[in-house]
């Protein structure tokens, strides 16, 4: 029953039509991320670490001169200091492009939770498709990686964290 409702969905045209829409307005923005490095004045102090009182200054002492002078953001901090340890221009590409990628991926796991898969589908692509038109800026919004960090992260874990708590509450004995 389940591989004939699979079936059903795949031959579905308003489905197709509605990924297709979804998946054109979401690929420049895809292909946007392989011709990114980093522009923002953020993104440079942090590669140079020219935010730090010293240059020597250890992972945990960076955090906790951040968070009592620039700062209150603990997980926001505790990313964007990551950047220098990890930072190449490949890599920098390939993360903004993983996180584009998983935005979506979120999102349907949300409706997935609540929905059959082709409405969960249909509605993630719409969802997606509106979430690309109401950006007040692109690059704030999607591009620049102290935003990507901060913002997409949240993003992200909440559409997560809430499908999972829905499956939770539908288990035959929550706990």
């Amino acid at each position: 029953m389940r591989k004939q409702a699979i079936k059903n969905n795949l031959r579905d045209p308003t489905l197709w039509l509605v990924v297709a829409l979804a998946c054109t307005a979401y690929f420049p923005f895809l292909f946007a991320t392989q011709a990114l490095y980093p522009l923002s004045t953020h993104e440079w102090d942090l590669l140079g670490n020219w935010l730090e009182p010293t240059t020597d200054a250890g992972y945990w002492d960076t955090q906790i001169y951040r968070y009592q002078t620039k700062t209150g953001r603990y997980s926001r901090t505790a990313l964007l200091t990551t950047f220098p340890y990890w930072y190449s221009l490949t890599a920098f590409r390939l993360f903004i492009l993983i996180d584009f990628l998983l935005i979506p991926v979120a999102t349907w796991w949300l409706f997935r939770g609540m929905l059959p898969s082709r409405s969960a589908t249909l509605i993630t692509a719409m969802a997606l498709m509106l979430y690309l038109y109401q950006l007040s800026n692109i690059y704030d919004s999607l591009l620049r990686f102290s935003c990507i960090l901060i913002y997409h992260g949240g993003i992200m874990t909440t559409p997560v964290f809430a499908g999972l708590l829905i499956r939770q509450s539908r288990l035959p004995e929550p706990n």
